[in-house]
């Protein structure tokens, strides 16, 4: 009660609480004290030890090191004795190393530090890559797979080894991983011999994959949000861009342009309404940078309008900042306000 007196009297010559505040916050304290004696205070949570803390990052650092000096020599070693491997050795030898890393990846994926957290994060993505080479080598080496095939084979071990990643740990790295594999997966079924499909239209298929990507991440589907939101716009608009670059039309295909760049307006738009839509504003200002002043390239073929176009986008874009900057200050400060509360 001595510590609670000291506080009240710091409190109230703060002009924080008034005098009957005090008194009542007084009288509550005895009251509870009086009625329940048996009661233990509630103990702060301890922080965690320095000492505990260091210990975790000098382990994540080591378990980089050892991964980055495992890698280097495997790799040395592969390139000079690789072509000498028979076929159950390579597989050996590839099974082992994923199976080290998901193993690795695993024993770290319950740890509490943060520290650990990462390292198994990354230790669980070098074996979603270690399990896709080891589908290259089965693939080649016992199924005789040409490219396509071999593509194919890679991109669906990757697609299901990154998917039983990101169901144990959805973060941004396993994320990205699901990604990855899932837009190589697409680009092989697309680029199977049998559609015919031009460059093109495979790239517009990845932009369908990060359009998809975006709307889920929205909605909360594809969690960490922000990134779902970030990765799905950028492959959605650049996805755009390579379709045309790929057009065989001799510029057929300028509407793309046109409706990448209404896109990344359109994701710049509802960046600047909040709710969580805020990183949409990194693939709408990147997407526009550069499909804007390619656009105005290809219909006026004027190099200098076309700076001048990167000029107005430039500025368009920093003005975007200080108002977004400016609206949510403003919009604190009206929150703290006196009259914010309805009084």
């Amino acid at each position: 009660m001595r510590d609670l007196e000291a506080k009240l009297d710091v409190w109230q010559r703060a002009g924080l609480i008034s005098l009957e505040q005090a008194d009542s916050v007084r009288t509550f304290e005895e009251t509870e004290a009086a009625e329940h004696p048996e009661a233990p205070h509630p103990e702060a949570p301890k922080p965690e030890p320095m000492a505990s803390s260091t210990t975790s990052l000098i382990s994540e650092v080591l378990g980089y090191l050892g991964a980055v000096l495992a890698v280097s020599a495997i790799a040395v070693i592969l390139g000079q004795t690789w072509n000498e491997m028979g076929t159950g050795a390579r597989l050996a030898v590839a099974a082992t190393v994923t199976m080290v890393f998901a193993a690795a990846g695993l024993a770290l994926l319950r740890a509490a530090n943060p520290p650990s957290q990462r390292l198994s994060g990354v230790m669980l993505a070098a074996a979603v890559v270690s399990a896709t080479w080891l589908a290259e080598v089965t693939a080649t080496r016992i199924f005789d797979a040409d490219y396509n095939q071999n593509w194919l084979a890679m991109s669906l071990t990757a697609t299901a080894s990154a998917g039983l990643v990101y169901g144990l740990r959805r973060r941004g790295l396993a994320h990205i991983v699901l990604l990855v594999a899932t837009l190589s997966l697409v680009a092989a079924l697309v680029a199977e011999p049998g559609l015919d499909a031009e460059p093109g239209w495979v790239n517009l298929s990845l932009a369908a994959v990060g359009a998809a990507w975006l709307v889920l991440g929205k909605r909360g589907w594809l969690p960490p949000t922000n990134v779902a939101q970030v990765s799905g716009g950028l492959v959605l608009l650049f996805g755009i861009f390579a379709a045309f670059e790929e057009d065989p039309s001799d510029g057929e295909w300028v509407w793309l342009l046109v409706l990448g760049v209404l896109i990344a307006m359109g994701l710049l738009a509802l960046a600047t309404r909040g709710s969580g839509s805020l990183a949409l504003i990194v693939p709408g200002a990147l997407g526009l940078l550069v499909l804007l002043p390619r656009l105005i390239d290809v219909v006026f073929g004027d190099s200098l309008v076309t700076w001048f176009a990167v000029l107005a986008t430039g500025v368009g874009l920093v003005g975007l900042a200080v108002w977004l900057v400016r609206s949510r200050r403003l919009g604190k400060n009206d929150q703290g306000s006196p009259t914010a509360g309805g009084q």
